[in-house]
């Protein structure tokens, strides 16, 4: 059986995270709602800075913060530094087109830069650590109004094997959401994996287990993701 106050508590919390971070519908001051302050958001760093875009991917590092933590990163500092909210984020990792920032102990965010149709475009990929890994993705155009639909999120039924998905009824009676982490791959693509297994009993996470395939990898193709 699930531990279900575990399971309770967990929503609770995952509601909570992912609510302040919301979506852009392009009907709200943001993302696109300035071609002049969105012409020079060429890079990662750009977007990092970028007073127009950013505040909608982390709305509790204001934009000094930011300027803040990249002068000490090249520095060679992974500085903590005060959040709106009372906590603190620093840079982990920066490259030319990758950046991941933790944002508190149990979350992190990543950004990561693509060419589509000829322009950059930025995949966002936020992941909460509590109760288990759960990622959230949004894909930018910094040029466009709202958010790009370039990847659709699997479900545990997608994480099946072949002979899983032939009993699949039985295997997810007990499941009643997905839980997958998204990280990025040196290549571009992306990888799911299913961190269901995590937050399950061991009675059940020992019956779903044989059945469940590692990982999905989703291709970039120039103007979508496909899964490999």
């Amino acid at each position: 059986m699930k531990k279900f106050l575990f399971v309770v508590l967990g929503i609770g919390i995952l509601s909570a995270a992912y609510a302040s971070v919301p979506a852009n519908t392009g009907d709200e001051a943001g993302i696109g709602e300035d071609a002049d302050s969105t012409a020079i958001v060429q890079t990662v760093r750009d977007f990092f800075l970028s007073e127009s875009i950013i505040p909608d991917v982390f709305p509790t590092i204001d934009q000094l913060t930011r300027m803040d933590m990249l002068d000490y990163y090249d520095n060679g500092k992974k500085e903590k530094m005060p959040t709106r909210l009372g906590g603190e984020a620093y840079i982990d990792s920066l490259s030319d087109n990758y950046l991941k920032v933790v944002t508190s102990q149990s979350a992190y965010t990543e950004i990561a830069q693509y060419t589509r149709h000829g322009k950059p475009m930025f995949a966002i990929i936020r992941t909460i650590l509590l109760p288990v890994a759960d990622s959230r993705i949004r894909f930018v155009d910094p040029t466009e109004s709202g958010d790009l639909q370039l990847l659709e999120m699997p479900s545990t039924e997608d994480f099946l094997t072949k002979d899983g998905k032939k009993k699949k009824e039985e295997l997810l009676k007990s499941v009643d959401f997905s839980l997958v982490r998204l990280s990025f791959l040196p290549d571009g693509s992306i990888e799911a994996c299913t961190t269901l297994l995590d937050y399950l009993s061991k009675e059940d996470s020992a019956e779903i287990a044989p059945y469940l395939t590692d990982s999905i990898v989703y291709r970039w193709t120039g103007s979508k993701f496909k899964k490999k």
